[in-house]
């Protein structure tokens, strides 16, 4: 709002106008005086002819990160679901126990020990480099777990 009679060049931080446009506002109508001074909702111009306010961009901003991360947990569930439509409900590369056994190998040691690890017993007679024939996040993730939950007690 523009006031009368008011001391002093406030600038933008207050409400009343700079000197030297105060002649240019007096011919605008209130309505618009007050929509011009009224800045606390800065908007961001697309194309430089259409504002935007930042709460819009805001939520889109949001909901696109929402629908990103919904389509990836899809995604990621139906490329799990690939072997089962081709090759039926059949277990294969699933071995729990083996799993349980494995993650027990860093958490007595260390995790760069879980790479050089050959089982004799597995595709007899040279055994299996479990190194280099599994993927080691499940073993990896599961030391974390038991050791952030050791720390809390």
């Amino acid at each position: 709002m523009l006031t009368k009679g008011s001391a002093g060049n406030k600038g933008s931080a207050g409400k009343t106008p700079p000197k030297s446009t105060k002649s240019a506002r007096a011919a605008m109508t209130e309505k618009e005086a007050t929509a011009v001074d009224d800045s606390s909702v800065e908007n961001v111009y697309f194309l430089n002819a259409f504002p935007i306010p930042n709460s819009v961009l805001r939520t889109s901003r949001v909901c696109v990160l929402s629908l990103l991360m919904v389509t990836g947990t899809l995604e990621a569930y139906t490329l799990r679901l690939i072997p089962i439509h081709i090759y039926g409900k059949v277990i294969h590369e699933f071995d729990p126990w083996f799993n349980f056994r494995a993650s027990g190998v860093p958490r007595r040691a260390r995790v760069g020990c879980l790479f050089p690890l050959v089982r004799l017993h597995e595709l007899y007679p040279l055994g299996r480099p479990v190194g280099t024939t599994i993927f080691p996040g499940l073993q990896i993730t599961s030391v974390l777990i038991r050791r952030a939950l050791s720390m809390l007690g």
